[in-house]
């Protein structure tokens, strides 16, 4: 005889009853019990999984109890539970606020969906999507498209549907069933993805729940199509067929011109409306012009233009998306790469499960993608990390790279059975290799706080994650903000007499570094004791929910770079604190300390322990802090060119550490926001990258080679220029060639030896202050030209030579016309 389940009221907690229901066998002895609500899915779910009770009956044994009082019900025998489930009636209707007990159960969801309910609001519900599911494409901003437009949509979805019709909001349901052994939620994920390449201001979701549709519901032959799998994977590029089947997909013909609903980036039916069609086609590329008069830009420096190759899935993201496939990457490292392609990370994982089904067949490695260490593992340049961003050491005989699956390979064991093996070698190339893109794990970007850029053009192939090291910050929209001289008033009741243009230009840096593939900002703070300057670094990475790292000076340069490179892993400033400081008490010159800024690129090697040699790759703001900016730093043209000066003229009292910004309350952090939101509109909008030295000059922030010493410097050399070349020719001059001048160390109150001591090296037998310059720039010359210098004992002959040329001195002069005075320019 089989189980039986018995049930009985156990009071109730408010207006919710409880009941004790418990599965007894033939002899009358309790096997397991289950005490509570049942007024939920989930608690179904559990008693279900507690009593090992097909939910189904379940469902069925609560609703009649409550219906007619019946207390027990007999459980099949278990080798007819299979059997009983696949009878039962998965399909449940109800009232939106009706419990799953009160549902009426269906076998086919046909019925279910045009069965009558007279409760409010009935939805058709039933459990997992694997066998059924919903695409639901909502707008949530924006205009909602026509009718006609969703109804185009819905007839050209690949795959094709089991059936669709229209929500209560007007928009799009489309019902996916399994096919062809592809589960419906990986086929309305393959569709999600085309539909919002369609409607960009729309958003997709996977439900297994719907509403009953209030008008047609309309059949179609479904169809397990995988040309979004195609293109994704770079199968079909973005060439000419891609481009046709693209523009086909949306029912647009090149040569044609349509109204802006049908834009493929930013729809809005209410514009150009009576005016010509803005959105023009063409056979490579589609223009809008009235996104082009929006300032909108998608795959080009041009507004308003659209290259398909962008528009069909750029070939360096479908070439990525590619490697991760071939190379069973890892999720947790591969949702950073798929995810970007596709409405959201949920489809992600859909599609990029179906992709390696579709490569792979029924690979053992493929359900342990989706698994991995629970700190997470990601791959950064040259190095591993987990969730959080912070650097794992692992090395070649890491049993954690061992586990992952792209360097695990299946054979047969001696029973014939397939199991997976390590493949050493693989381990060894993950652990050593520093590009590893051809493995699958292209480098991912690590953004610390906030992502300043969001908004600009990405460079190409590039994964970014955000990261959150110091609170939430959050961009809000212009309704939720603080006004802006309010929000930097109540940072000032915190911080009295912060530079509030200093706050702005660090983060400004910060934002400027997240997009720089080259050198990043470079800051030099100087002022007196407690002018504030570590504390206005530390208020800025607050404001974007960041950190700063410290880097202290040290004999070997090799650990400076080691000390940066852990800088960056903490943050995204780097803040050389007492640099000079430390450096002077080494007997360093302050000029000479400063050079390791000529050194600081992304490929510049630091060791790692156990790694040897790895580059520095992407790299933080560069901040030094100090007393007082020697003369010598300024004078150094290499670095006046790449470091910009902020001079804080008096000490501060602050009672509050500005690391600590984010933990003061709620209108701090309001305050915070709405300073962080104000920044990105004034100086991340939509377009191309912002240029550091422009926004630092409209700031009041200039390089060092722009300040007045630096040009007081500049005019020093013209001054030696012109004495050069008006000294008479020295009698005799033994070195061959026109143009020598004499300069006599030994002879006092000549204007030339004065002019030569001032730019003259300590020896005085050299310049670098001269030869560092750029001599055409500075003298206004129409080439370039060098100073030639010959010793004699306590002599120089000194002249300017064209570089490659006979034009010596004056004649340079001559062929630059009329020289006009020079206020320095360029940058880094």
């Amino acid at each position: 005889m089989a189980d039986r389940l018995t049930i009985e009221p156990a009071g109730a907690r408010g207006k919710t009853p409880h009941y004790k229901l418990a599965r007894v066998n033939s002899a009358g002895e309790l096997v397991s019990r289950s005490v509570g609500p049942l007024n939920s899915d989930r608690r179904l779910k559990e008693a279900a999984k507690l009593l090992e009770a097909p939910l189904a009956h379940l469902i069925r044994f609560v609703a009649s109890h409550e219906a007619t009082g019946t207390a027990s019900l007999d459980l099949p025998e278990p080798e007819t539970i299979n059997a009983t489930i696949e009878l039962a009636k998965p399909f449940r209707l109800r009232g939106i606020r009706q419990s799953a007990g009160e549902s009426a159960s269906f076998a086919d969801i046909w019925d279910a969906l045009s069965a009558p309910c007279e409760a409010d609001d009935p939805v058709v519900e039933w459990d997992g999507m694997e066998e059924w599911c919903i695409l639901d494409l909502d707008f949530h901003r924006g205009a909602l498209p026509d009718a006609d437009a969703i109804r185009a949509a819905a007839d050209t979805l690949r795959p094709v549907p089991e059936a669709w019709w229209f929500s209560r909001s007007r928009s799009l349901h489309a019902m996916y069933a399994r096919c062809d052994g592809y589960a419906a939620s990986t086929l309305a994920a393959l569709a999600g993805v085309s539909l919002s390449a369609r409607f960009p201001a729309g958003v997709c979701e996977l439900k297994r729940v719907t509403r009953k549709p209030a008008g047609a519901v309309i059949r179609c032959r479904p169809t397990s199509d995988s040309s979004v799998l195609s293109r994704l994977l770079g199968v079909v590029s973005a060439d000419d067929a891609a481009a046709r089947g693209w523009l086909e997909e949306r029912g647009l013909v090149p040569g044609e011109r349509y109204a802006h609903d049908r834009c493929p980036v930013n729809p809005d039916v209410r514009r150009g409306q009576g005016n010509a069609p803005p959105v023009s086609i063409y056979p490579d590329h589609v223009f809008c012009f009235i996104c082009q008069a929006d300032g909108i830009r998608r795959g080009s420096r041009s507004p308003g233009y659209f290259p398909l190759a962008k528009l069909c899935g750029g070939v360096s993201h479908a070439t990525a998306f590619r490697r991760c496939v071939e190379n069973f990457t890892h999720w947790q490292h591969a949702k950073y790469i798929v995810t970007p392609l596709l409405p959201s990370e949920s489809i992600g994982e859909k599609v990029y499960l179906a992709a390696l089904r579709n490569r792979h067949g029924d690979d053992p490695r493929i359900p342990l993608v989706f698994t991995g260490p629970a700190s997470g593992l990601l791959r950064v340049w040259g190095a591993w990390a987990d969730n959080n961003g912070d650097v794992t050491k692992l090395d070649k005989g890491s049993a954690t790279l061992g586990k992952l699956p792209c360097c695990l390979y299946p054979t047969q064991d001696k029973k014939r059975q397939t199991v997976l093996k390590t493949d050493a070698a693989r381990v060894e190339q993950l652990a050593v290799v520093l590009d590893l893109s051809p493995y699958g794990y292209s480098a991912i970007t690590r953004i610390w706080g906030f992502h300043l850029t969001h908004l600009q053009e990405q460079p190409d192939g590039r994964v970014c994650m955000v990261l959150r090291r110091n609170g939430e910050p959050e961009y809000l929209p212009r309704s939720r903000r603080m006004e802006e001289s309010a929000a930097w008033g109540c940072l000032d009741t915190l911080f009295p007499g912060y530079s509030r243009a200093a706050v702005e230009l660090m983060i400004i840096a910060k934002g400027c570094s997240e997009l720089s593939g080259g050198l990043p900002p470079m800051v030099f703070f100087h002022g007196p004791t407690g002018a504030g300057k570590s504390q206005t670094v530390d208020l800025a990475a607050a404001i974007c929910g960041d950190r700063v790292g410290v880097v202290q000076y040290d004999r070997d340069r090799g650990r400076i770079f080691m000390g940066l490179r852990e800088a960056k892993n903490t943050g995204s400033f780097a803040f050389f604190d007492e640099y000079l400081k430390d450096a002077a008490a080494n007997r360093l010159p302050p000029e000479k300390a400063m050079e390791i800024v000529l050194s600081i690129k992304p490929e510049t090697m630091a060791h790692v322990l156990y790694r040897g040699p790895v580059a520095l790759g992407d790299l933080p703001v560069i901040v030094f802090g100090d007393t007082t900016l020697p003369a010598g730093v300024w004078n150094h043209s290499q670095i006046a060119r790449r470091v910009h000066e902020v001079h804080l003229q008096e000490g501060r009292e602050w009672g509050h550490r500005a690391r600590d910004l984010r933990q003061m309350g709620e209108e701090a952090n309001r305050a915070a926001d709405s300073i962080l939101s104000a920044i990105i509109d004034r100086w991340f909008p939509p377009g191309p990258p912002t240029d550091f030295h422009a926004v630092a000059s409209a700031l009041g922030f200039s390089l060092l080679q722009n300040s007045e010493i630096v040009l007081r410097k500049q005019e020093r050399i013209r001054a030696f220029y012109d004495l050069v070349c008006s000294a008479p020719k020295p009698t005799p001059c033994r070195y061959p060639g026109d143009g020598w001048k004499c300069i006599d160390l030994n002879a006092d109150g000549s204007p030339l030896v004065d002019a030569w001591k001032d730019l003259a090296d300590e020896s005085h037998r050299d310049s670098r202050a001269i030869a560092e310059m750029d001599l055409k720039r500075i003298l206004q010359l129409s080439c370039t030209c060098k100073l030639e210098i010959e010793t004699a004992r306590n002599k120089l002959y000194v002249r300017f030579r064209e570089n490659g040329g006979r034009r010596i001195n004056e004649q340079l002069r001559e062929t630059a016309g009329v020289r006009e005075p020079v206020f320095g320019g360029g940058g880094a």
